[in-house]
């Protein structure tokens, strides 16, 4: 599922412009009306300047960052579920790679150190909560819980 969300929006950003550079204040901001599959819904979609990054959740702060497209989201594939996304893009100097992290156990959590790592190294990379926040919400009897870790 969020693969295809990240792959929408490469092929977006690529095409509006070149693979390798696109202009930021126009297409970054511009991806928020982007229509997506699996019922999802881009909350942000900003530029973020060259240098720190204060992760949204509050698990610290990221350095020497390249300035980036952040867009932010959610997917409900079926009614109840809510899968919360993050997909960071390099404003300049993409590889043409995209790189999905993961979150490891339960999920839960969006690991934006992870998604940062790669930012700089110029890939695309997006992280997903696997359809909850938090080991507490995890509950393998929950049918939706197969539907939003797809």
């Amino acid at each position: 599922m969020l693969a295809s969300v990240g792959m929408v929006l490469v092929v977006g950003a690529a095409t509006s412009a070149s693979a390798q550079s696109y202009s930021a204040a126009t297409t970054c901001e511009s991806l928020a009306g982007t229509s997506l599959p699996n019922n999802s819904t881009i909350t942000v979609a900003q530029t973020v300047s060259t240098g720190t990054f204060v992760n949204p959740d509050g698990s610290g702060t990221q350095t020497k960052l390249p300035t980036f497209c952040r867009v932010s989201g959610y997917s409900q594939p079926v009614s109840g579920s809510h899968t919360g996304w993050e997909v960071w893009l390099p404003v300049s100097g993409w590889v043409g790679r995209y790189q999905q992290v993961g979150n490891g156990g339960a999920n839960g959590v969006l690991y934006y150190s992870r998604v940062g790592d790669m930012v700089k190294r110029n890939y695309v990379a997006a992280a997903t909560d696997g359809g909850h926040t938090g080991a507490s919400n995890w509950d393998v009897t929950n049918v939706l819980r197969p539907v939003d870790i797809q």
